[in-house]
């Protein structure tokens, strides 16, 4: 590989081939986020339902089985996290993902059928094991298969999917009857998962395993340009370095991340980051939004106001996916928080 070569600018790449299958491949990604998004949602526009005689279970639900039914799905998320960090390391970047679409259909699989609290609390167990997923595996896959010129922009795309999702349900909500709405969402989580049965594994992994034939077909269509291209066997190249490299590192400990400075201050932003969204509150407005609507006596139908909080986050992320091309990470990350 020349000088030459490895001093291709970025301009050059974006000029060469295109993006429309890495595109595609991402929206078909992006469909499992906007299922977690209207799985989050889902409660607070059913919850006049559930809380009524006409509640699928055959008795309204009270104020502390709603409780349970909101929260298992953030209580099953957070034990299982290292189960897709494990899962895309070791079978493959596709297999993560599709371990977060198997468990999203059945998830509304089992609400459909669903006579009995206990089933519709199961099913939200059910539902956190996707949801778990959604965050790790999903971007680790979209990062890997995109170019860098959109790279930010496919990223981002994943949370305004999710933020499609909630406003979605909130509409479907407001409008179709309970069983209308899960036969949609079922139909919405077997598309998804069957149009991740042909997407292509990622690059990076295919490289990691040595399998660097595949590794080079599936970089080119996902470009745009003949496998035997000079961006591709540089790209080939520099995913190669990286592997290297990775491989060059101790075993990684909480110990070692402690240890070395560097890693540390990355490691204490990302916790930062992370608390600063997870304590924003928004889950549980999400969840319990028609609740607080309720029970603060507004006059207006609580369903149709509460979808002023699903457009206000659909804004915020087409505001983010403007600023992360334009300013970068950092800037948008600074705004957010």
């Amino acid at each position: 590989m020349t000088d030459k070569i490895k001093n291709e600018n970025s301009k050059d790449r974006i000029r060469l081939g295109n993006t429309r299958f890495q595109w595609a491949v991402v929206m078909s990604v992006s469909l499992m986020m906007f299922n977690d998004g209207m799985e989050n949602g889902w409660l607070s526009p059913v919850t006049k339902i559930l809380t009524s005689e006409m509640s699928p279970t055959g008795s309204a639900l009270t104020s502390n089985e709603l409780i349970w039914v909101g929260s298992t799905l953030a209580f099953t998320a957070l034990c299982l996290v290292s189960f897709f960090a494990y899962i895309s390391d070791a079978y493959g970047r596709k297999a993560g993902v599709l371990a977060v679409g198997i468990p999203q259909l059945m998830n509304w699989a089992i609400k459909l059928f669903a006579t009995n609290t206990t089933l519709l609390i199961f099913s939200r167990a059910v539902a956190g094991i996707a949801s778990a997923g959604c965050f790790i595996a999903l971007p680790i896959y979209v990062r890997e298969i995109s170019q860098d010129s959109i790279r930010g922009s496919t990223v981002s795309l994943l949370i305004l999917m999710q933020n499609v999702g909630f406003l979605f349900m909130y509409i479907m909500g407001s409008y179709l009857n309970y069983y209308t709405i899960l036969w949609i969402s079922l139909s919405a989580a077997t598309l998804s998962t069957v149009l991740m049965l042909f997407a292509p594994e990622s690059p990076p992994y295919l490289v990691k395993k040595e399998k660097l034939d595949e590794a080079v077909k599936t970089l080119a269509k996902l470009r745009g340009l003949q496998a035997d291209h000079k961006i591709i066997q540089l790209e080939v190249s520099d995913m190669k370095d990286e592997e290297q490299y990775y491989k060059s590192l101790p075993y990684l400990t909480f110990v070692n991340i402690f240890k070395n400075k560097a890693w540390r201050r990355g490691f204490l932003r990302v916790i930062l980051i992370n608390t600063s969204q997870s304590g924003s509150g928004t889950f549980a407005i999400m969840t319990y939004v028609w609740v607080i609507l309720s029970s603060s006596g507004v006059s207006f139908d609580p369903n149709l106001q509460s979808l002023v909080v699903p457009v206000l986050l659909l804004f915020g992320s087409v505001v983010s996916m403007v600023l992360v091309r334009k300013f970068g990470r950092k800037v948008n990350i600074f705004f957010c928080t």
